[in-house]
């Protein structure tokens, strides 16, 4: 009987990650497209101006009525009615890369900037073990945490106000 309800249960639990993944980046374009059209059709469904073949007619505008990848991105990259397809920029200034620093307690340190849209947040992971929020504005960051000998592994990970991500990592090792 337990086979029977497991074999009930597989297809509705791929319905609910579906569901779950429906809209996020990480979703088939149909999934997302389905779960954020709500039933209607898109600006470009039937937009072939009478022409059989399926092709769209000539306009004036050559992104009028499309919904074209530079159109796509801007609106995934819109920051006060802005596109913004710039990353931010981001150091760490300390610790050294591949350096050595006496432990245990160690200043992280860096900068995050944006001019176009600014600074939504900075986060931190040590070593892999999840990202923790370092700052929320354009400048200068800092973090001290206690650390155990050995080698480690500083990721940094800033995010703008249009959604555009940057990365840096510095690799050192704490001794006594």
């Amino acid at each position: 009987m337990s086979h029977q309800r497991r074999s009930l249960f597989v297809p509705l639990a791929g319905f609910v990650i579906a569901l779950l993944l429906a809209g996020s980046v990480f979703a088939p374009a149909s999934l997302a497209n389905a779960a954020s059209d709500n039933g209607k059709k898109s600006d470009n469904s039937n937009n072939n101006n009478g022409n059989s073949s399926g092709q769209s007619g000539a306009k004036d505008d050559k992104n009028e009525g499309k919904d074209n990848d530079a159109n796509k991105k801007c609106r995934l990259h819109k920051y006060d009615g802005k596109c913004d397809f710039i990353k931010p920029k981001i150091t760490i200034s300390s610790p050294d890369n591949k350096g050595k620093v006496t432990g245990p307690s160690i200043t992280i340190q860096g900068n995050a900037n944006d001019v176009d849209s600014g600074i939504k947040k900075v986060q931190m992971s040590i070593d892999g073990h999840g990202w923790n929020l370092v700052s929320t504005t354009n400048g200068d960051w800092s973090v001290t945490k206690n650390m155990g000998l050995g080698p480690h592994i500083v990721q940094i990970r800033a995010m703008d106000n249009a959604h555009n991500i940057a990365a840096a990592h510095v690799f050192f090792k704490v001794t006594k």
